[in-house]
């Protein structure tokens, strides 16, 4: 870079995101945590093709070097310059998209795990809900089985009551003819 620029090369703060987003959700646990630079975890990405007058150039600073030839600009200083001014302000840029990105992702999780957390709410609640509705079934069923064991009963008294009755009858029947 030469000498004297009011364009400084990027710091690593510069890639240090300064507003996350909302954080509605608990602290991450250990799973959920992500390294203090965001660009810590970028790969490494090919370069992009520039174009310049029809013909690609690999690089940027291969494309701004051809097009000073061309305009007939000999000082490598201005040549440098531009291409570390360019390279910096295209660097911004890449950090502002990233950071962007960052915080929609962000966002997009704390809403997943919120989600998440209400759904897990909603769970619970049937589990309970349903649990009642098991100890009613229960129940109902005992009073049931309960049900069918006097009906049982009652039959049996109702069988011995028909004896005895049969019985009361046919003595009735001989005081009757006697």
């Amino acid at each position: 870079m030469a000498s004297g620029s009011r364009y400084a090369p990027l710091a690593e703060d510069d890639f240090e995101s300064e507003y996350p987003g909302p954080h509605t959700h608990p602290a991450p646990s250990l799973a959920h945590t992500h390294p203090a630079s965001p660009t810590a975890t970028l790969q490494a990405y090919p370069e992009i093709q520039w174009i310049y007058a029809g013909v690609e150039y690999g690089s940027l600073e291969d494309a701004i070097r051809a097009s000073a030839n061309s305009l007939g600009i000999t000082n490598q200083a201005y040549v440098d310059w531009t291409i570390s001014v360019t390279r910096d302000i295209t660097r911004r840029e890449v950090v502002n998209v990233y950071n962007v990105l960052g915080s929609k992702i962000y966002e997009h999780r704390n809403d997943f795990l919120n989600e998440v957390d209400a759904t897990h709410a909603t769970f619970k609640e049937l589990d309970v809900s349903m649990t009642g509705l098991h100890t009613k079934a229960d129940t109902a069923g005992n009073l049931a089985l309960k049900a069918v064991e006097e009906n049982k009963q009652l039959k049996a008294e109702l069988v011995t009551v028909n004896a005895d009755l049969e019985v009361l009858n046919r003595n009735n029947m001989e005081l009757v003819k006697r």
